[in-house]
């Protein structure tokens, strides 16, 4: 093996997939898996500049669940990807998140703008999340998805903006 990051393979326009596929680059699978990782580095950024134990461990649970997301979608095409998620999305992370959204306190009856650090960078998430959303929904269209992922990523933009209006309500 070469030591470089860089072999040419995709020098036509194509890539990969962890599951053993060729894609175009532009393909729903790239497109999904880059948006998960644009999330991810948000998320990144937010954990950073949060010093909240509770923000941190809900960062820490949701980036192990999206890991987990980008190597379904790249299973795309091969016989025994169900077998080799190691920690799949479930109905149980769904109602995780959906308990976490709902002790973080009601939703605002207003518009909010968020101006705490911490809840601009957890908002920034947000609209991430959304993005994330758009491009499964596009993917949806092209591969066969499990229900629970998109659930899931459906209920992440709401706990994201749920955990922007506690950290705003705590400067």
């Amino acid at each position: 093996m070469p030591n470089r990051i860089f072999t040419g393979v995709g020098d036509e326009g194509f890539t990969s997939t962890w599951g053993g596929g060729r894609v175009p680059k532009d393909d729903a699978v790239i497109e999904l898996n880059g948006a998960i990782d644009f999330l991810l580095s948000g998320l990144d950024i937010a954990r950073l500049n949060n010093d909240k134990p509770y923000i941190r461990e809900l960062i820490d649970y949701v980036e192990r669940k999206l890991w987990q997301l980008g190597g379904e979608v790249s299973l795309i095409g091969k016989p025994s990807a169900e077998k080799e998620l190691k920690d799949p999305i479930t109905e149980e992370d769904i109602k995780i998140i959906e308990e976490k959204i709902s002790a973080l306190g009601a939703p605002p009856s207003t518009f909010m703008r968020f101006r705490a650090s911490g809840a601009v960078y957890i908002n920034e998430c947000r609209v991430r999340s959304r993005y994330v959303e758009r491009n499964m929904t596009r993917y949806m269209r092209a591969y066969d998805i499990r229900k629970e992922t998109y659930v899931f990523i459906n209920r992440l933009s709401d706990l994201l903006f749920m955990m922007a209006v506690r950290l705003e309500s705590e400067k």
